[in-house]
């Protein structure tokens, strides 16, 4: 058995960002860390014939497993991504979005805290997403459905006692596969899978079913491991380059905002992007995500000299 791997799901809609995905993988993966990619059997040959062979494996999502209800896409690559542990494949995974993409290159020790241990992605709200939502949407930070989410899973585990509401993400997520064990053998127990505990959660509760929430509260809350924490690695979901309304009101945010944006800046310090520049984007007629992962991937393609901070170096 590995003790890590990278793992993503995908499907045709998105072949052409999770072949751009894979090519990333293929150029910064310097220590030959496994990949693998899971698509549903009908897609198997477009993968195959896109991507190629080599470099990875492929698998059906039916092998890892099989959907028995009429839960759209958005909920189902949820599913099948967290019980990618039933292979017994490996320990831990990094689990990128297909629309992800690395621009440096990485380790196993990026994203394992200790040998053994993954890191966990849990911060506190950012000051830039408060800033976001208070001028550009007119709302609380807090009051976002994410959080309701985390109100409502925190109420399912019994763990409202705990004040403060963490970010779980934005991905690539890295997990540990004994905690999702442990999260299946609770639902097992309660006589759900993970397809009707998101059914159940969403009816009762109306907020949104979030693996990335369940598996972090789950975590807190049991502590199945030791939890390290840190902020993710990509500039991903949420970010500047959410959309074209976002980018533009960091672009004319005078130095902080244009620092945040700016291509060498991102090439310090981030290991990867994700634009949000997959089918469900395009599916809404927005095409800026798109043109604008052309445009920036070009640039940083001139910054070979600028190389990533890892911040531990300075104090080695």
């Amino acid at each position: 058995m590995e003790n890590f791997v990278i793992y993503t799901k995908s499907y045709a809609p998105d072949v052409e960002v999770t072949k751009r995905f894979k090519e990333s993988v293929d150029k910064h993966n310097i220590e030959n860390i496994p990949l693998y990619i899971s698509v549903p059997k009908s897609d198997i040959n477009l993968f195959k014939n896109q991507l190629g062979t080599e470099g990875y494996t492929l698998i059906a999502d039916e092998d890892i497993y099989q959907l028995t209800t009429n839960l759209d896409g958005w909920r189902t690559q949820q599913i099948v991504k967290t019980h990618f542990n039933t292979l017994k494949i490996t320990k831990n995974y990094l689990c990128p979005d297909a629309d992800n993409f690395f621009i440096n290159d990485f380790k196993k020790s990026d994203f394992m805290a200790t040998d053994d241990v993954i890191y966990t992605i849990i911060t506190d709200a950012p000051l830039e997403k408060k800033i976001i939502n208070e001028t550009l949407k007119k709302k609380s930070y807090y009051s976002t459905c994410f959080y309701r989410t985390v109100v409502a899973i925190r109420k399912i585990l019994d763990n409202e006692s705990l004040s403060k509401l963490y970010l779980w993400g934005p991905p690539p997520y890295p997990w540990n596969c004994q905690v999702w064990d442990e999260i299946q053998d609770m639902l097992r127990s309660n006589n759900m899978n993970m397809e009707q505990f998101f059914i159940h959660l969403e009816s009762t509760t109306g907020a949104l079913p979030r693996e990335a929430v369940l598996y972090g509260e789950y975590l807190i809350k049991y502590r199945s491991i030791d939890l390290y924490p840190t902020e993710s690695w990509f500039l991903a979901d949420g970010s500047p380059f959410a959309n074209e309304k976002i980018y533009n009101f960091y672009n004319e945010g005078g130095e902080f905002g244009k620092t945040s944006i700016d291509p060498v800046f991102i090439k310090k310090y981030y290991l990867g992007l994700g634009l949000q520049d997959g089918r469900t984007t395009r599916e809404k007629g927005l095409d800026w995500n798109g043109r604008k992962s052309k445009e920036i991937m070009e640039e940083l393609s001139k910054l070979s000299h600028i190389k990533y901070e890892k911040h531990i170096n300075y104090h080695v």
